[in-house]
């Protein structure tokens, strides 16, 4: 919906244009109709479901979890843990850079982009519990934002016969690290664990 918005204002539709644009209400229709899918039961259960998702939000909002007692503030754990052994150091680095300069260049594809993570990273920010899950979604507009500065990079200071070249040995080295690490840890998995060593 904030995408749709953006590029209505960038088309210099009015206030009134926009909030009346069927194209909303589809939005809207299509979300509310997904989830119902997905979830049945929260609306042809509300009697028990609505209670039950009330006290889950206050939960998240203001309850403790184990594993965060000592949590202080959920936007910078998010992106200190979360975000940092999500993505690594190694694209974590480029795709924040991605963002800070999309805020810079402030074009209409990078307010398209910036939209989602934007506003999902200030609900979960705000919440007391900060699983590692809820950053995922996040991911797939971190690694665009990523991708569009070190092409712009490139681009702007690297020959074009060069760029190819330069940009496969980028994105070679930015993935190098992540694919090591989840290779070492699938093999972690398939080795003997203690329980098994102890029979």
């Amino acid at each position: 919906i904030l995408a749709h918005l953006q590029v209505s204002w960038s088309r210099g539709k009015s206030a009134k244009g926009m909030l009346l644009d069927e194209k909303i209400y589809l939005g809207l229709a299509s979300m509310a109709m997904g989830f119902f899918l997905g979830s049945p039961y929260t609306i042809l259960d509300w009697r028990h479901s609505w209670p039950q998702l009330t006290e889950f939000l206050h939960y998240l909002r203001y309850g403790t979890h184990l594993g965060f007692e000592n949590v202080n503030s959920s936007y910078i754990y998010h992106l200190t843990v979360n975000l940092r052994d999500g993505l690594g150091l190694y694209l974590l680095i480029p795709a924040l850079t991605g963002v800070g300069y999309a805020f810079y260049r402030h074009k209409d594809v990078d307010r398209v982009l910036l939209s989602f993570p934007a506003v999902y990273y200030a609900i979960i920010g705000s919440l007391r519990v900060a699983f590692a899950r809820w950053v995922l979604p996040m991911f797939p507009f971190l690694l665009l934002l990523g991708a569009e500065v070190v092409v712009e990079g490139t681009s702007r200071f690297l020959r074009r016969s060069a760029r190819s070249y330069a940009l496969t040995g980028i994105s070679l080295a930015l993935v190098a690290m992540p694919a090591f690490r989840v290779t070492i840890e699938d093999y972690s998995l398939t080795l003997p664990d203690t329980r098994t060593t102890a029979y």
